[in-house]
């Protein structure tokens, strides 16, 4: 293992609960070359040639699906020993399931959901040698990410007492302002855009068309947010949809974009056509990385 890798963890984790660790000082130990596809995705880049010109354009510009594997030792640890663990590894490469791959090196943390690609590939080379395990998955989803979400929040409430209050008749007091902020400047630090996950809640009135803003592109849904009711409004690829109290609604504008948080810094807006000041905001998002 080289010097940079001799701090590392790696926690496999399927949909019941279940747990495989590998570390330096478990009874899993990551052997000299053993961490496959944890850098860039592989790319499939193809062109296709102009008819009757010079060169031609790319049809296709894309990363491919990334394929991770895992070999290691196992040893008789002191909770369990390692034929307990070899039943579990075989136990946990179900296809039909999705893993989470949770994976700290050289100071970072990240997470990818993996799905087993072959069969545990379990050998002992000789009778006084630990087992040798590899684990083969791919990721459909190829980038890391972040193991939480960021979130912001819009608006907040600023107490303005005045010292020495003053309560002469006419003279007036603020015993409190409602500062309604309907902007926030979001950072995203990753490698690639990413989908967010906006809360909207009318608190104290009704909300009549709220819209969400990011740059030049926006989402607007013309109905009436009801005091008391909160809305979602999720961009996340393959999971973009609105809800109203959980219930899936279909209304939004016809130019409304589903838009992605690109990386750098993004203004992010909300508003709405009638009670604006009503409206209470927050923002999530996780950001993506093309590699550990």
């Amino acid at each position: 293992m080289s010097g940079g890798m001799q701090d590392y963890k790696i926690t496999l984790t399927d949909r019941r609960g279940r747990t495989l660790i590998l570390s330096p000082n478990g009874p899993c130990k990551l052997i000299e070359g053993g961490l496959e596809g944890f850098g860039s995705a592989d790319f499939d880049v193809r062109v296709r040639a102009y008819a009757s010109t010079a060169g031609g354009y790319a049809e296709t510009r894309r990363f491919a699906e990334r394929g991770i594997g895992l070999t290691f030792t196992v040893e008789d640890g002191a909770e369990e020993d390692a034929e307990t663990i070899r039943k579990r590894i075989l136990s946990m490469m179900d296809p039909g399931e999705d893993l989470t791959l949770d994976a700290e090196l050289s100071g970072e943390r990240r997470q990818i959901t993996v799905i087993p690609a072959e069969g545990a590939e379990i050998r002992r080379p000789h009778f006084y040698h630990p087992l040798e395990v590899t684990l083969t998955f791919c990721a459909p989803e190829v980038f890391f990410r972040e193991p939480e979400a960021r979130g912001v929040q819009f608006g907040d409430r600023a107490p303005l007492f005045a010292c020495p209050l003053n309560l002469w008749a006419g003279a007036g007091t603020v015993s409190g302002l409602l500062r309604v902020g309907n902007e926030a400047v979001i950072r995203n630090p990753g490698d690639g855009p990413c989908g967010v996950v906006v809360t909207l809640s009318a608190e104290g009135s009704p909300v009549v068309s709220p819209v969400v803003t990011a740059g030049e592109k926006f989402i607007r849904c013309p109905l009436t947010l009801a005091d008391g009711s909160e809305m979602e409004i999720d961009t996340r690829p393959r999971r973009k949809t609105i809800t109203v109290d959980g219930e899936r609604v279909f209304l939004f504008d016809r130019d409304s974009t589903f838009f992605q948080l690109p990386p750098g810094v993004t203004a992010v807006t909300v508003g709405a056509a009638q009670g604006e000041e009503y409206l209470r905001a927050r923002i999530a998002f996780t950001p993506i990385y093309y590699g550990m």
